[in-house]
């Protein structure tokens, strides 16, 4: 029997059957399997990168950076949404300061890191990943976390430290996001993300 499609809430209270699992008021009960990037990957949208080795990190807004960064090349015809950003220390730093992203324009990127698709063997991202490059007048978005000069066994900001942006970073087309440290920091941390392409 084929079931007649309706716009607006499902009146259940009359004992009519629904295809879906729901309460009596029509409200949705729903259950995740797999994880919450499980289909995202699974369909080869969900890519990641990190720095192959630690980095020293410019100051502030300094445009001759480093870090890790990943841009969305002009007529990509992809959004990058960004879901996860994580850093750690190698070693003891030499300053304290504050971890954040800063945004920019895609000048001065191309691509030295490979960023992988989570679906490992398949897909390629279109982002251009760097660790390095000359950027145009970034701005700090969000404060991660800190940065410290404790050893690793005994700092607050050993890590891995994991900041969940739930998608709430989408960086378009001629855009790109930096890693920002307040203070420079010498061969010390490293930087991941996590992030899903999907059409523009």
């Amino acid at each position: 029997m084929q079931l007649e499609s309706k716009v607006g809430p499902a009146d259940l209270a009359s004992g009519s059957k629904s295809q879906l699992r729901s309460d009596t008021g029509g409200g949705l009960l729903a259950q995740v399997y797999g994880g919450k990037y499980a289909e995202a990957t699974r369909a080869g949208r969900m890519f990641c990168i990190a720095n192959t080795a630690p980095v020293t990190t410019t100051k502030d807004n300094d445009t001759t950076w480093t870090g890790l960064g990943i841009a969305n090349p002009t007529g990509s015809d992809k959004n990058i949404i960004l879901h996860e950003f994580g850093w750690a220390h190698q070693i003891a730093g030499d300053d304290d300061g504050l971890v954040g992203l800063a945004t920019t324009t895609d000048s001065g990127f191309a691509a030295t890191l490979t960023a992988r698709s989570c679906y490992f063997g398949t897909g390629t991202s279109i982002a251009e990943c760097v660790a390095t490059a000359t950027i145009v007048a970034p701005i700090l978005e969000r404060v991660c976390g800190t940065h410290g000069m404790g050893a690793v066994t005994t700092q607050i900001a050993v890590g891995p430290n994991i900041v969940d942006l739930a998608g709430s970073m989408i960086i378009v087309p001629g855009r790109s996001v930096v890693t920002w440290t307040s203070e420079i920091t010498t061969t010390v941390l490293m930087f991941s993300f996590l992030w899903e392409e999907v059409d523009a």
